[in-house]
C-alpha cells in the first residue's frame, strides 16, 4: 500500500525523523552524535552554506522562527538541562526560575494552612530529583537557604549527602572501630 500524501503548513514545524540504511541507527555511541553535531554547526555557520547542506544533504527545512543553531560548545538543551560536550550539565534557567517562584508559594501557602506539609515535600522532592542528576548542589542549597518549607529542602539534601557516603559536617569523622 502507498504511503499517504504529507500535508505541509508554512510556519508549522515538521517533526522529522532520521534514519540509517535499512533503519539501522546513524549513530553507534555518544562521540558519533556529538560529532554530527559538530560538522551541522559548522555548515550552518556560513548561511548560503547552511542552506545548501541542510536541503541536499539532510533534506531538511528549518523553521528559523523556531530554531536557533549555535556551536555546540554553548550547550545542548535536552530534557530540562543544559549538557556540554566536556559532560558538565547545568539546569535550564527557566526551571531554575520557576522552581524560585514554586518555593515562594510553597513557603507562603504553607504558613497560610492552605498547603500540607506533604505535598510541600512532594514538591521539593521532584525538584531534587532533577537536580541530582546536573551539577547542582551549590544551586539547590542556595534556593533553600532563600525559601524552605520547614527545612524540607535541606534535610533531604542531607539525607541524599548520606546515601551517597558524603560527611554532612565540618567536624573531623570519626575513626573507625
Amino acid at each position: 500500500m502507498p504511503r499517504r500524501p504529507r500535508v505541509h503548513l508554512d510556519g508549522v514545524p515538521l517533526h522529522i525523523v532520521q534514519r540509517g540504511h535499512n533503519r539501522e541507527p546513524c549513530f553507534f555511541g555518544k562521540e558519533d552524535y556529538l560529532s554530527y553535531l559538530h560538522w551541522l554547526g559548522e555548515a550552518l555557520d556560513e548561511s548560503e552554506c547552511a542552506r545548501v547542506f541542510l536541503n541536499d544533504k539532510l533534506r531538511l527545512a528549518l523553521n528559523p522562527h523556531r530554531v536557533a543553531v549555535v556551536p555546540l560548545a554553548h550547550g545542548v538543551d535536552f530534557l530540562g538541562y543544559v549538557i556540554y560536550p566536556d559532560g558538565y550539565k547545568r539546569i535550564r534557567r527557566r526551571n531554575v526560575r520557576n522552581v524560585r517562584r514554586r518555593l515562594e508559594r510553597l513557603q507562603a501557602g504553607h504558613e497560610q494552612g492552605a498547603l500540607s506539609f506533604a505535598y510541600a515535600r512532594g514538591s521539593i522532592a521532584s525538584w531534587l530529583g532533577l537536580a541530582k542528576h546536573a551539577s547542582a548542589f551549590r544551586l539547590s542549597r542556595d534556593l533553600f537557604t532563600e525559601h524552605d518549607v520547614r527545612n524540607i529542602g535541606k534535610r533531604l539534601l542531607v539525607k541524599m549527602l548520606r546515601s551517597k557516603g558524603m560527611r554532612t559536617s565540618t567536624a573531623p569523622a570519626a575513626p573507625p572501630p
